[in-house]
């Protein structure tokens, strides 16, 4: 259908001269096709819109959460502290116990660090830096 309406356009003697009517299903075909296209290519770009303001909203409910868990953090070393301190006031070892109950705790510290740095660091995407945790950088 489009090779013959083509060739029967390339080879019309006179460039201007209309097309034959034999060809007019052809064009309506054509111009059908084009309508279909340009409207599934709106719909394409309508719905990546979407996706990508429900991206950002995810992205600021991470951060948020992020935060609260940063001060949840902050809090729990703070209270950690605290009873650390208590520990090696009213402990007879003083300072021994506390080394001996921080050797003896099942809280990972370098894995809680380590989540802190990927979810800091995951946060920070969007606002112009990008983070290879999530496997791409679109």
């Amino acid at each position: 259908m489009g090779e013959a309406l083509h060739a029967a356009m390339m080879s019309a003697e006179d460039p201007l001269a209309p097309i034959p009517k034999e060809y007019n299903s052809y064009i309506f075909r054509l111009l059908e096709a084009y309508r279909h296209h340009y409207l599934e290519i709106q719909n394409f770009k309508k719905r990546e819109a979407e996706i990508a303001a429900l991206r950002e909203k995810d992205l600021a409910d991470f951060r948020t959460q992020v935060k609260g868990w940063m001060r949840s953090e902050k809090e729990y070393k703070a209270q950690i502290k605290c009873l650390e301190l208590r520990l090696a006031k009213e402990s007879k070892d003083g300072v021994r116990a506390v080394i001996l109950a921080r050797h003896e705790s099942i809280v990972s510290r370098s894995e809680v660090k380590r989540f802190m740095m990927r979810a800091k660091s995951t946060a920070r995407m969007g606002d112009g830096k990008r983070s290879h945790h999530l496997g791409h950088g679109a």
